[in-house]
């Protein structure tokens, strides 16, 4: 399968995918970018008092300085440099939020993996374990997330060296992305499964396998011969066709020649009928029309031949 024919598949397998999981790929998307973008953004909170601007994230500091005209300049150090010109050491809860949210990061990206695989892939996408190991790693994101920005969030104001400062943008976003996994690991546990159109190009043009195999039919009786060909199955052998009807009997019988009789063979109508035909006994063909291979059934009664005979007279 070429890239082409496998990007086709994905978007196929997609369209067909329950509506809840399409929704939660979307949202778990949105979601981790919001995440990747508050956990390494330096702007979970900040300051501004007259000429002072600060703001500080999880791992950076950063200070900018406009006391005069002349100078201005952006100062960015980790928090432990910022805190060690303090004489302090980075706090327990701080060290708590990090691990968190890393967490938090970690198990994001195999939930944005999973959610691809209930949408993408056409082997996984009604799989109930896909779905049930998905909304568990959103819930584990959401856990990590939320009790990440609780402890921040409950701890900061706390501290003497953020004592002025406020939450900013990033702490926002990382709250939001929380929240958004909460919500799609409820909608993967209650999706229901769709079943996928049987002329998708992904895999899935093949029939159930237990849908009845259709039953052979006899094809079209030719005019010229009086008889219809044996018909073969997939499996091998020759299948016995139906017995055609009655009023195509007629149709059959009236298309004949009136010299057509008994001692006609009912094949060619030329010669007199030689061959009896076993286990149907019926001896209504010459030698010449019975020895042919592409005689198997009776052209009286549509029974397999088993054996031809030519009895003495």
């Amino acid at each position: 399968m070429t890239v082409t024919e496998s990007l086709v598949a994905a978007v196929d397998t997609f369209c067909d995918s329950p509506v809840g999981c399409k929704a939660c790929f979307f949202i778990i998307s949105f979601a981790w970018f919001l995440h990747t973008l508050s956990y390494g953004s330096d702007v979970w909170a900040e300051i501004s008092e007259g000429s002072a601007d600060a703001n500080i994230g999880l791992w950076n500091h950063c200070s900018k300085s406009t006391t005069s005209p002349d100078l201005d300049f952006t100062c960015c150090e980790t928090v432990g440099n910022f805190l060690g010109y303090q004489g302090l050491r980075i706090p327990a809860w701080l060290h708590a939020s990090r691990f968190f949210q890393s967490v938090g990061l970690l198990t994001s990206m195999a939930s944005v993996i999973f959610s691809i695989l209930c949408t993408f892939v056409s082997s996984t996408v009604n799989k109930k374990g896909v779905r049930i190991t998905a909304a568990v790693l959103n819930f584990v994101a959401a856990g990590g997330i939320l009790i990440g920005v609780s402890i921040y969030g409950g701890q900061y104001r706390y501290e003497l060296w953020l004592k002025s400062y406020f939450p900013s943008w990033s702490f926002a976003f990382s709250v939001i992305s929380g929240i958004f996994y909460l919500v799609t690991g409820f909608v993967y546990l209650f999706a229901h499964p769709h079943s996928v159109h049987p002329n998708s190009q992904h895999g899935q043009n093949q029939p159930p396998s237990n849908t009845a195999r259709p039953e052979p039919t006899a094809p079209p009786m030719e005019n010229s011969g009086g008889y219809w060909p044996p018909q073969s199955h997939p499996s091998g052998g020759i299948v016995q066709s139906q017995y055609p009807p009655h009023s195509e009997r007629n149709n059959v019988s009236n298309n004949r020649p009136e010299s057509d009789d008994e001692n006609t063979c009912c094949i060619c109508y030329d010669r007199q009928p030689e061959m009896l035909f076993l286990p149907c006994r019926h001896q209504r063909c010459c030698e010449i029309c019975a020895r042919s291979d592409d005689l198997s059934l009776c052209p009286i009664c549509r029974q397999v031949i088993i054996e031809k005979i030519k009895p003495f007279r």
